[in-house]
C-alpha cells in the first residue's frame, strides 16, 4: 500500500474531531492522539460540520484517494455509499461514539468494510447524565434558579416540587447504558425498575443493583402506562425509529416525565412539543434531538416555560470520556489498518461484512504499529 508523504497510513477524517478539547488547557483530547499515528486527511461531506480547511470530496486528487486506509466518522456525520466508493483502498470505518445509524451499514457490508464504534466506554457518563435531567425535572431546579435570578425569593418561596421518591420509572432501551440508569434510579426510588425491550432480560444479565427488581414489560405503550418517569436509552432501529408518538405520551400521562438520552429519531418531535403544550405530559428533558447540529427554535418557548430541558446531545461529554472514546476509535482504526480490515477492538458488522463480501488481504507491515494495540481476529 503506497503511503502518503509523512509515511504514516492516511485516514479520511469526515467528523469535526477538533471540537473535543479539554475546556481548561485546551488539550486536544481526540484529533491530536490521532494526528500522532496518522497522516489526517480533512473531508467535508454534505455541507456538514467538518475540521478545519476540509475538503470536499470532489476536490481529492484521485491519487490521494487511492492512499486513504480509513475512515473515521461520528455518530452526526456518518458516512454513505457513494462516499465510501471515493476511497477504494480503505478497509475500514472507524465511528467516534457508539450509535453507528447516520452510516450506511449495507454499503459497508457490500463492500466488505468492517464498521467499528465505541462502546462502554461512555456508559457511566450517560447514565449521570440521565440521572441530572431526571433530578432537574422532577425538582423544577430550571424554573427555581429563574425564580431567584428575577428577584422574585422577596415575594416568597417557589411552588413545592416532586419527590423522586415513590416516583416509578420506565427504561424503553435496558442495554449497557439502560443499566447504568436502572442501577442508579432503583437506589433513590425504592421502586421496582420496569422496562421494555424486545425481549425479557435474564436476572443474571442486568447488574447487581437491581436485577432482583426489574419488571419487565412486552409493550412499550404497557411501560409508558405503568410509568411516572419514561427514559429512553434505546438503540436507534426501523423498529424504535419515530416509536415515542402522541399514543405513548398519552399513556405516559398528565403527571408523567419524558427523558430521551438514546437518539433523537426515536421520538416525534413534534408530538413531543404538543404533548407539553397541551398538557399531555408534564416535562421533559432531551439530550438528543432531531437534525442534531441545527438551531432548535421550536423548543425555546417550552424551555422559558420550564415544560422542557434541552441539551446539545452531551450524554458523554466528559474530559475522560471523550478521552476515552478517541483512544478506542484510534485503537480500531490501527487494528484495521494493521490487519487490512480483517482484526478490530469493537465492531458492530464483521460477521455480516464478512459474509457479504471477500476482501483480499493488504500487504501491510507494520511491526511497530502492532506494538501499540491489542486486536480481534474475526
Amino acid at each position: 500500500m503506497k503511503h502518503y508523504e509523512s509515511e504514516k497510513p492516511l485516514v479520511a477524517v469526515v467528523a469535526p474531531l477538533h471540537e473535543h478539547v479539554h475546556p481548561n488547557t485546551g488539550e486536544s483530547l481526540v484529533l491530536g492522539p490521532l494526528e500522532e499515528l496518522f497522516e489526517i486527511l480533512p473531508v467535508a461531506i454534505d455541507k456538514k460540520r467538518s475540521l478545519p480547511d476540509a475538503i470536499t470530496l470532489k476536490d481529492i486528487p484521485k491519487d490521494k484517494r487511492d492512499q486513504v486506509s480509513i475512515i473515521i466518522t461520528d455518530g452526526e456525520n456518518g458516512v454513505q455509499g457513494e462516499h465510501m466508493d471515493m476511497f477504494p483502498s480503505a478497509v475500514g470505518i472507524s465511528n467516534f461514539g457508539t450509535g453507528t445509524d447516520p452510516i450506511d451499514i449495507t454499503a459497508a457490508n457490500e463492500r466488505g468494510l468492517i464498521v467499528c464504534n465505541t462502546p462502554e466506554v461512555l456508559n457511566r457518563a450517560a447514565a449521570d447524565m440521565c440521572l441530572g435531567l431526571v433530578l432537574n425535572l422532577v425538582n423544577n431546579t430550571a424554573h427555581d434558579n429563574q425564580w431567584l435570578r428575577k428577584g422574585r425569593w422577596q415575594e416568597g418561596r417557589p411552588p413545592l416540587h416532586d419527590d423522586l421518591r415513590n416516583k416509578t420509572v420506565g427504561i424503553y432501551g435496558m442495554g449497557s447504558i439502560g443499566n447504568e440508569v436502572a442501577s442508579r434510579l432503583c437506589d433513590l426510588t425504592g421502586q421496582d425498575i420496569h422496562y421494555h425491550n424486545r425481549k425479557e432480560i435474564p436476572p443474571q444479565r442486568l447488574l447487581p443493583a437491581f436485577n432482583t427488581r426489574a419488571k419487565y414489560h412486552s409493550s412499550l405503550l404497557e411501560l409508558a402506562k405503568a410509568s411516572d418517569i419514561l427514559i429512553c436509552s434505546a438503540r436507534l432501529n426501523e423498529g424504535t425509529r419515530n416509536s415515542i408518538n402522541t399514543e405513548v405520551l398519552k399513556q405516559l400521562g398528565a403527571n408523567g416525565c419524558f427523558v430521551n438520552i438514546g437518539r433523537g429519531e426515536i421520538h416525534v418531535e413534534q408530538d413531543v412539543v404538543q404533548a407539553l403544550k397541551n398538557g399531555t405530559i408534564k416535562a421533559a428533558a432531551l439530550d438528543v434531538h432531531h437534525e442534531e447540529g441545527t438551531a432548535k427554535e421550536n423548543l425555546y418557548g417550552l424551555m422559558d416555560e420550564f415544560k422542557l430541558i434541552a441539551t446539545p446531545h452531551v450524554a458523554s461529554g466528559t474530559v475522560w470520556t471523550r478521552r476515552q472514546m478517541g483512544r478506542l476509535m484510534i485503537a480500531n482504526a490501527l487494528a484495521l489498518y494493521i490487519s487490512g480490515g480483517k482484526s478490530f477492538i469493537r465492531s458492530v458488522n464483521a460477521e455480516q461484512a464478512r459474509h457479504d463480501h471477500h476482501k483480499l488481504e493488504a500487504n501491510i507491515h507494520s511491526d511497530d504499529l502492532v506494538s501499540r494495540t491489542q486486536v480481534r481476529s474475526l
